[in-house]
């Protein structure tokens, strides 16, 4: 789509705004969509930047394309009226359950597939860290017969039966096999439960910062979001017995165990007082335990899961997946609950898409079986653990004066803080310019000043220069808003000179 023939007979601004012209007036470009950046585009055709500014002021001049500060460059939705023959796809897009991605998530999506960019950002283990071989040896040597018809909406029977045995024997969690449903990973299993065992105007209540915030599922399920507090030792429990006075909460998600984006694990004493609190408002708990299995080595023991306490007394429904353990492209999930719980849910999960792939179910059984599944889990602690020290080390040997942050005993996320807080935006665009992409922490419902590193998308190697990047890009935009105080200060001069009122 960015390729151009160029040629020698007109100037190259006007190839380039002809070429876009042809695209939106033929549809390849839909209103609203957001075209490149001028500096990317120039990068992308290999021309000046003062081109593509020459040829965007000539589409903007004839309404075909609209540029807003903070949103960027977009395709006018008056375009349509230049080709009267196509539906209005604009007006499509703005509705629907599901609210469209933030500007500055696109940003950083976008960003992710490019391979000159050190991802710090992406919430997956790297390609070199996928099970390729095991998969193969699984899949060769298995005698297994692999469903080809709709299967049990709960999900294989097999994998359940073994996910029954592997949950009472890793975690102390005794399910039945007809308690357990089959997802396509932890995330469906959020938006199963937001869409079905809740109604909209329904409060709920999440951690703040939660990875939740990142996510429409709870916005588009029509369900009131209140803030519970996070801090070193968790979410603090004292909070639910108000919010539940104050807003009537209908259920509350957590993720206590290497929380995203922060990596704290809630303390045992902490989730026996949130369990109490519930209790006694016959409040539900999800339990989102994507990443329980990530204790990184040398850490303390996580204290159990909150669904095989004594006090939980049926009031959780647990949530797990193999995706961040295994591979990301294992879309194996599951929700274990009271037995109506998981009817329900597997009512409502027939409707949608008739269950959850056979083949992948057949795999995540055999890697649970004969070992596999903990092999690679203990192969991910030990590299992960080398990446966070890495990690660790370089953010304190670099940016130590400008930064804090906790070590995190478990998880793919160090938590960092900015002792000088800067704009979301120009931080992700600073950072882009300088090769590395980041989460900001306002994409989890943080105050400013926070950023989400990954270290479990990159080499070793990778991190060391990519957070050098990030460090470029911090000091640039320090730099930038110290002169720009300094200058501000000197305009309006030193108080004592200010004319009196007298």
């Amino acid at each position: 789509m960015w390729h151009i023939e160029a040629s020698d007979d007109e100037p190259m601004y006007r190839q380039i705004r002809r070429h876009f012209e042809r695209l939106i007036l033929s549809g390849h470009l839909i209103p609203g969509q957001k075209l490149p950046t001028e500096r990317e585009l120039a990068r992308k055709l290999g021309v000046n930047r003062s081109t593509i500014t020459a040829a965007y002021d000539g589409l903007r001049a004839v309404g075909l394309i609209r540029s807003t500060q903070g949103y960027g460059t977009h395709v006018s939705e008056d375009a349509w009226g230049l080709n009267p023959g196509l539906p209005d796809w604009n007006k499509y897009n703005s509705q629907g359950l599901f609210q469209p991605t933030l500007p500055i998530l696109r940003l950083i999506w976008d960003a992710n597939s490019n391979p000159d960019i050190i991802n710090l950002a992406r919430g997956e283990i790297s390609p070199d860290l996928w099970p390729h071989e095991t998969i193969r040896d699984l899949l060769a040597s298995t005698d297994v017969p692999i469903p080809m018809g709709y299967s049990d909406p709960r999900g294989l029977t097999t994998l359940r039966s073994t996910l029954e045995r592997h949950l009472v024997h890793r975690l102390g969690l005794h399910v039945s096999a007809d308690e357990i449903l089959i997802t396509a990973g932890a995330q469906e299993g959020l938006l199963l439960i937001s869409q079905f065992l809740l109604k909209p105007g329904d409060a709920v209540a999440i951690e703040k910062p939660s990875y939740a915030y990142s996510l429409s599922l709870f916005a588009s399920a029509g369900l009131r979001l209140f803030p519970i507090p996070v801090d070193k030792a968790g979410l603090q429990p004292e909070a639910v017995k108000s919010l539940h006075r104050h807003h009537k909460i209908q259920m509350i998600f957590v993720g206590p165990t290497f929380q995203n984006p922060t990596g704290t694990t809630l303390t045992k004493s902490r989730r026996q007082r949130l369990l109490a609190s519930c209790t006694d408002s016959r409040i539900p708990i999800v339990e989102d335990y994507a990443y329980g299995g990530l204790e990184l080595e040398g850490a303390p023991a996580t204290p159990p899961p909150l669904a095989t306490l004594p006090e939980a007394k049926g009031q959780v429904i647990h949530v797990g997946t193999l995706s961040k353990t295994f591979a990301p492209g294992l879309r194996i999930g599951w929700i274990a609950g009271p037995h109506n719980v998981i009817e329900r849910l597997a009512g409502a999960k027939e409707q949608m898409d008739l269950g959850v792939s056979s083949l992948g179910q057949v795999i995540a059984e055999r890697l649970i079986a004969t070992g596999r599944w903990e092999e690679q889990r203990q192969h991910l602690q030990h590299v992960l653990t080398r990446r966070r020290n890495t990690m660790a080390n370089e953010i304190t040997r670099i940016m130590g004066p400008d930064v804090e942050f906790r070590l995190p005993d478990g998880g793919y996320h160090l938590w960092l803080k900015l002792r000088t807080p800067l704009g979301e935006r120009e931080l992700v665009e600073a950072s882009l310019q300088d090769g590395v992409v980041v989460v900001p922490g306002s994409v989890y419902g943080a105050d400013a000043g926070y950023v989400r590193l990954t270290y479990a998308c990159a080499s070793e190697n990778q991190i060391i220069e990519g957070i050098a990047r990030l460090q470029k890009a911090l000091r640039k935009l320090i730099s930038e808003k110290n002169w720009k105080a300094s200058a501000r200060q000197n305009d309006q001069g030193p108080e004592s000179t200010l004319p009196s009122n007298s």
